[in-house]
Order: structure tokens, then C-alpha cells, then sequence
């Protein structure tokens, strides 16, 4: 019997190539930190401290501040707005942290001694002298590791020879705000009040104890709770996972093809054209730096005209995001489809 052949050019007009590469995503994302100890810089790289992940700062959204103050004359109260007497930067007062608090008194019949432990004999409060301002028969007290509320007209004394009476209440001297929703900048020295009695001077710079870094280039996978650092200040801990943004891949060469930035170290190409069925398919990772790291070829829907290629890196056994700042890491891939759904029958 003979058989229908297919000549060689016919086979090879069946068969369709997709042939392109790209530059991985420079991937962003925003990462969420709290803790913070030393501010953070835009443009600077934040690095992971157990992951070795790396990003650069494009913008910081502070959530929560610290603003540290001293010679305090009036109490701060929680949910007043505090004001920068010169910048007119504000921040509502979520919290306030006193470190050295003010009592004055009145009725001395004794010299208080600094580093002793003063004693409210009605209220049963103490706190540690660091410093007496004595005018005689009335005086001021500055008191650190204030345990307990010290009661106005309370009998005072020291284990040595201090003996006086509270003399109004107990006002921070020293301490810090804890402050959401500032606009502006506080400048350092310059005069701060709330609307009722808090009055103070400010002390350094204002410091964002919780927020989010907006980054860009993300390289690695940041993980919880590690210790997060820039080159300059910046010193917090990560809280929680980074939330990526979904960025096109850059530099596509080739044609009939998009690529889109799925998840990470995942990516999908959506072809053109459709295709009967699929012969073959393969993808490899162009590097400038040698690494244990592949390309998979994932799942392919001819219906959707889509295949997933996937990252990753063999020593860590997870999925891979790259920096695209190289121009010598690319992907590349080539996927061999037929057109026809008539299959040809081979000659001998």
C-alpha cells in the first residue's frame, strides 16, 4: 500500500517558533518595619540582616514617630495635637514616655539628697533624685524611675534627711511622644505645645518607629522580623511579609510574545497568535555573575495562548527574584508550537 508523505518543507512550514528574551523586573514592593531605632534614606539600599534581601528606598510612610523632648513646664495629654512652635509641623500624641518627671514642693524642713529615693508617704510613690532645685522653703525635684502617682499636699522624704509636701503634680521634664499622623518637620530646640497644657522643648530629630519603605530593585526574599539596616541611619525590624507590585519585564526582544511580572521568580508569556498543540519548549538564564540558579519552563494553556516560566535557585530551594540593573541577566526562551491539527505521516 503507499502511503501519503509529507515532503520536508511541508513538516517544517507546520512547525511555528517563538524565539525572545527579556530582562527580569526590577522588582518593587513595600515592606513594613517597626522598632525603629535610626531613620531610613531614600535612595539608600535596605538590607536584610538574616536574608541578605536588598531593595532601594523610594519612599518612606511613616505610621507611628518618636519625638524626644526635655525642659518640659506643662503635661502632654494622649489624643491632643502637639504643634512645633516655629516649623508648625503637628502629630496627634498616641503615647507618652516620661524619663525624668518634675515634682515640685513646698513646707521643706529637710535638704533632699540626690540618688536617694523620694517617697510620697499618702500615695506610696517613688522615684530617684537626679537633681534639687532648692529655694529655701520650696525647691523643685527632678525624679527618674518614677513608680507610681505622686498626690498634691502629700508628705515627702528621702531616707536621709528630706522632708518636705508635694506642691501640684507630677510633669514629665524629659521623655518622648509617640505621635501619628505628623505633617511636617519638627526642627530640633524649637518650642512644642497641645491645645491644653503640654508645653516643652523638642529634643533631636523626629524618629519613625513604625511604617512602610516603598522599594525598588528588590533582590532576595525579605523575611519576618529580621533586622533591617541602611548604609546611613536607618535601623528597624521587618515586620510581616513585603508585599510586591506587580512591574512589567523590561527590554523584550522578539516578537509575537508579551511578558508579565506574575509573583515572585514567576512569570508569564502570552503569545499572539494560537496554537494547535505544542512540540516543545525551553527557557535558560542568561547571568553576569555565575550562581546556582535555573529557569522552568511551568504550566502552558494553549487556550489562554500562555506558559509560565519560573526562577529558581537551587541552593536556597526556593523561587528567585533577579535585579534587572544587569544587562547581562536576561531570560531567554524558545517554544516550538504546530499550527494544524491534521498530524503528517512520516515516509520510511
Amino acid at each position: 500500500m503507499k502511503r501519503n508523505l509529507v515532503p520536508v518543507q511541508a513538516l517544517v512550514r507546520e512547525l511555528v517558533p517563538v524565539v525572545g528574551s527579556f530582562a527580569p523586573v526590577a522588582v518593587g514592593g513595600v515592606l513594613a518595619f517597626d522598632a525603629g531605632t535610626g531613620e531610613f534614606t531614600v535612595d539608600e539600599v535596605v538590607t536584610g540582616g538574616t536574608s541578605a534581601a536588598v531593595g532601594t528606598i523610594a519612599a518612606i510612610t511613616p505610621a507611628t514617630s518618636k519625638l524626644d523632648f526635655d525642659a518640659g513646664t506643662g503635661r502632654f495629654t494622649v489624643g491632643q495635637v502637639v504643634t512645633g512652635g516655629t516649623s508648625d509641623a503637628v502629630g496627634t500624641i498616641s503615647a507618652i514616655t516620661p524619663v525624668t518627671q518634675k515634682l515640685a514642693y513646698d513646707g521643706q524642713s529637710g535638704n533632699f539628697t540626690v540618688g536617694q529615693i523620694v517617697t510620697g508617704t499618702t500615695s506610696g510613690a517613688v522615684g530617684t533624685i537626679d537633681s534639687d532645685t532648692d529655694a529655701g522653703a520650696t525647691g523643685t525635684l527632678v525624679l527618674s524611675s518614677v513608680v507610681g502617682v505622686f498626690e498634691d499636699n502629700e508628705a515627702l522624704t528621702d531616707p536621709i534627711t528630706g522632708a518636705a509636701v508635694a506642691n501640684g503634680i507630677l510633669l514629665p521634664f524629659t521623655g518622648s511622644l509617640t505621635l501619628t499622623g505628623v505633617v511636617g518637620t519638627v526642627e530640633n530646640n524649637e518650642a512644642l505645645t497641645d491645645p491644653l497644657t503640654g508645653a516643652a522643648v523638642e529634643d533631636g530629630v523626629l524618629l519613625t518607629v513604625t511604617g512602610t519603605l516603598t522599594l525598588t530593585g528588590v533582590v532576595g526574599v525579605f523575611v519576618n522580623n529580621e533586622a533591617l539596616t541602611d548604609p546611613v541611619t536607618g535601623a528597624a525590624t521587618e515586620d510581616g511579609a513585603i508585599t510586591y507590585s506587580a512591574n512589567a519585564p523590561t527590554d523584550l526582544k522578539g516578537l509575537g510574545f508579551t511578558v508579565a511580572y506574575v509573583s515572585s521568580g514567576l512569570f508569564k508569556v502570552t503569545f499572539s497568535d494560537g496554537f494547535n498543540s505544542l512540540v516543545s519548549a525551553k527557557a535558560c538564564l542568561q547571568l553576569n555573575t555565575a550562581a546556582d540558579k535555573l529557569c522552568q519552563i511551568g504550566v502552558v494553556d494553549l487556550t489562554a495562548k500562555t506558559m509560565e516560566i519560573r526562577l529558581w535557585d537551587k541552593s536556597a530551594a526556593a523561587v528567585l527574584d533577579l535585579a534587572a540593573a544587569d544587562a547581562n541577566n536576561r531570560i531567554h526562551f524558545v517554544a516550538m508550537f504546530r499550527a494544524s491539527a491534521v498530524k503528517p505521516e512520516y515516509g520510511p
